[in-house]
């Protein structure tokens, strides 16, 4: 009969968790994100199992449609006490070059454009003044359009100040031209 004495006898269990991550999207869309899920051993369980970070293997691509992740890691939530359980770490950073494509370089087009307008001659008054309020009816709709494709929030976005930024603009040239004339 064999006692077993000289040899471990080592159990795994794969375990799969679904967890949400909510998003800080005040940096939009230069934001980074970082996703925790937090395992605990239930106390009745404590002296049959413990939870040992070792390692995790990312099998899926780190690109995804969204974002890019750029790290992830396993470790106990508290080193000093390992019984409080794990947490696996996941950092996503967002991929910006939509966003810069189709909201930062056209508002910024938009800009230059209005800018210009001020070196037209007086002459052209009724034409700079309808070039920037062209520009500020595109940039409002630009700012709705971006607002009702992202989450609602209670705070403001970075692309919010951006768009609300490029409103003003040709408004207050509108305005100076119609004070200076």
């Amino acid at each position: 009969m064999f006692t077993g004495k000289e040899n471990r006898i080592e159990f795994q269990e794969i375990y799969t968790k679904t967890f949400k991550c909510e998003y800080q999207l005040q940096l939009y869309p230069f934001d980074t994100q970082k996703c925790q899920v937090i395992m605990r051993v239930r106390y009745l369980e404590m002296n049959v199992l413990n939870l040992a970070p070792d390692q995790i293997l990312m099998k899926g691509n780190t690109v995804l449609t969204q974002y890019i992740i750029t790290d992830w890691k396993l470790e106990y939530i508290d080193k000093e006490s390992p019984s409080n359980g794990t947490v696996i770490v996941v950092i996503l950073k967002r991929r910006i070059i939509n966003e810069i494509l189709t909201t930062y370089l056209p508002s910024f087009l938009l800009i230059i454009i209005v800018y210009i307008t001020n070196f037209f001659k007086p002459f052209f008054f009724e034409a700079v003044v309808t070039v920037n309020l062209t520009a500020l009816l595109v940039l409002t709709t630009l700012f709705i359009s971006v607002s009702g494709g992202l989450p609602p929030t209670a705070y403001v976005k970075m692309v919010d100040v951006w768009l609300i930024f490029a409103q003003m603009i040709p408004f207050f040239e509108v305005s100076l031209h119609n004070i200076h004339i």
